[in-house]
């Protein structure tokens, strides 16, 4: 056994899956078996190991030296905490051939035996639905509009605002001497995204600066006269990898997922089967497979393979034998006959050296589902509250949003959905309530400038209350105010920060008119001149005095019990794929519909049997707050327990 296994602990080491405690929980009571007078833990076996690898060869090592190797792969392999298929990849063409592998159906143990140098060639059926499922989310067909018709390519996910493709299928709306997009062609591009078992499809359109990055063809691959045979590099230190990133409108990889090319499949052998997922001459989606990928040559960026593909698979995405993703087809070599030589692909990896910010996301383009990573949360819908935002964050010239709505639409919730969307070292927010506002304009300003993070000794320089010759609003707008904003210029403007007032209750309270009031309404007028402030007035019912409407948004809030479903699909789609769970869009849809009739169903007051997770409201819950408890409770506590 030692002889068939020897120096095989590197190798195990490499490929356990399980936890450290789940690990130990297997060889703990292996160990004390064999050697219970001079019992060695795995806990003892890894103290002043470097790392996780490290320990566990430590591990594999000493199992082997004391006799129970066969027993702790068999314990780790019933509990799926070893991947031998992988392990016997990377072990060709040596053998472990006589070492337990797994259990059979009836609880049998077979050996590896059964695995022979074949096993590795098979796929679990687990791996290839799992994998195709993901891959048909997140693959799409380009359209791009040309002056001679309108070019089709293949592309996919690798972020959640990013599809990445070929450079020739994109090339016509790139400048080739420039290497920049031309100007006003975001429209000129389409990308169709399959929801599969016939449920038709979701088109994207390209944001207006589109281009995230590229890298041409090889020149050898164009005839001489071809005007891109020269289209610059970007990317000088490596050699043309023909590849497009495209940034998407909506952010559709939120809810589709995306491919993170930091963790990319590999080819163990020529045997390993490579699939490509493509959409071949303009059709639905289609799989091709081979065998016999190989780099180029040792170092190569480049990828050969034998997986049939056709006009429109340019940009199809090259999956493992894991399914893991490996390389980007972009086209085919011929001999003078015209005869296939063969596929060839570019290596995601050497992608993502060259483009490390590839998939990087653009806050003004993204969208926010949740409000925080340690707040159960869920926001549904709200978008358009997010797109005027993320607007105002860079755009002065309509610095004023009003939001109203109905009881229980959420009104005040958007002061955390402003919060959320903002970087919090850009922006000082700044939350005001009618019902507590000070009556002092002095008052006031301490309150906002503090907020504002102005040092105190700088807040005393303000003055402190109007000579009593001069009238409030004369003092206001020839003293005071131009203080206040000279405050926050001096301290926000360096670091470019913004100042966001949002002043909620608005429908509830009329504020009178004090110091205070006229205060805020000299702050409306100001608002356009003043390029760090923005101001949210919520359930404010008529008009801001002093200031053009035009330079004013306004956004009503539909019903409490007015909730879209797609927006509720949206939110559970982005909760799974956070946590790396493809699930088909049909299926997401049964859960938003079951949990959409479940809080409708629900009593208006309660703790529905211990599943709400704050205090009973002491008013009837609305239809939405019913439904945001519930998969507060529910879908955010036990999706992230889900496996695929």
């Amino acid at each position: 056994m030692a002889g068939a296994l020897q120096n095989a602990a590197p190798l195990l080491a490499r490929h356990v899956t399980a936890a450290r405690p789940a690990f130990a929980a297997v060889f703990d009571p292996l160990a004390g078996g064999i050697r219970a007078v001079q019992y060695v833990d795995f806990k003892l076996l890894a103290l002043g190991a470097d790392n996780q690898e490290q320990a566990l060869e430590r591990a594999f090592q000493y199992a082997e030296e004391t006799g129970f190797l066969e027993p702790l792969l068999h314990g780790l392999l019933a509990m799926g905490g070893l991947d031998m298929e992988a392990c016997l990849r990377a072990a060709r063409p040596r053998q472990l051939a006589a070492t337990p592998a797994t259990r059979a159906p009836q609880g049998q143990t077979l050996t590896l035996e059964a695995w022979s140098q074949d096993m590795p060639d098979w796929i679990r059926m687990s791996d290839l639905s799992a994998g195709l499922m993901l891959a048909r989310s997140r693959l799409c067909l380009i359209q791009v509009a040309t002056e001679r018709g309108v070019a089709r390519g293949t592309g996919f996910l690798i972020g959640p605002q990013t599809v990445l493709t070929n450079f020739h299928v994109i090339q016509s709306l790139i400048d080739p001497q420039t290497g920049r997009a031309l100007p006003d062609t975001a429209r000129r591009i389409s990308c169709h995204f399959e929801h599969g078992l016939g449920a038709g499809k979701e088109t994207c359109q390209a944001v207006d600066d589109w281009l995230v990055a590229y890298s041409p063809m090889r020149p050898d691959a164009l005839s001489a006269h071809d005007p891109y045979r020269d289209t610059p590099n970007p990317f000088a230190a490596e050699v043309p990898l023909d590849f497009c990133a495209l940034r998407l409108l909506n952010a559709p990889g939120r809810r589709r997922g995306w491919y993170d090319l930091r963790d990319t499949g590999s080819i163990h052998h020529e045997r390993d089967i490579t699939f490509v997922v493509q959409h071949p001459a303009d059709a639905e989606q289609h799989v091709g497979f081979g065998t016999g990928s190989r780099a180029f040559a040792a170092g190569s960026p480049y990828m050969e393979h034998h997986a049939p593909t056709a006009t429109g698979s340019s940009g199809g995405l090259c999956l493992d034998h894991r399914l893991k993703p490996l390389a980007l087809h972009y086209g085919a070599e011929r001999d003078a006959a015209g005869t296939l030589r063969r596929n060839c692909a570019t290596f995601l990896h050497r992608i993502v050296a060259v483009a490390p910010d590839i998939d990087q996301v653009q806050p003004a383009h993204d969208w926010l589902w949740r409000l925080d990573p340690l707040d159960g949360r869920l926001v549904i819908g709200r978008r358009a509250t997010q797109q005027r935002v993320l607007h105002m964050v860079q755009n002065a010239e309509r610095p004023i949003l009003v939001i109203r709505g109905g009881t229980g639409s959420g009104k005040s919730f958007s002061c955390q959905i402003i919060r959320a969307c903002m970087a919090r070292d850009r922006v000082a927010l700044v939350p005001l309530s009618a019902r507590t506002l000070p009556t002092s304009a002095h008052q006031l300003a301490v309150e906002i400038l503090t907020h504002a993070g102005v040092p105190p000794a700088a807040i005393a320089t303000l003055p402190a209350g109007r000579p009593t010759d001069t009238s409030l609003a004369a003092w206001l707008h020839t003293q005071f105010l131009p203080q206040f904003q000279t405050l926050l210029h001096t301290h926000l403007h360096p670091m470019q920060r913004q100042l966001w007032l949002v002043l909620d209750d608005l429908e509830h309270i009329d504020i009178p008119q004090t110091d205070a009031r006229e205060l805020l309404d000299a702050l409306y007028a100001a608002a356009p001149q003043m390029p760090c402030l923005r101001i949210v007035l919520i359930g404010l019912r008529q008009q801001p005095i002093g200031i053009d409407p035009d330079r004013v948004q306004l956004e009503t809030l539909p019903a409490a019990d007015s909730i879209s479903l797609q927006e509720l699909v949206d939110s559970l789609c982005a909760l799974f794929t956070e946590h790396r769970i493809g699930v088909p869009m049909e299926e997401v849809t049964r859960h938003a519909q079951l949990a959409l009739s479940l809080a409708q169903s629900l009593p208006w007051h309660g703790d529905w049997g211990g599943l709400a997770t704050s205090h009973v409201p002491a008013s009837p819950l609305t239809l939405l707050g019913r439904l945001s408890q519930l998969l507060q409770a529910v879908h955010a506590k036990v999706v992230p327990q889900w496996q695929n």
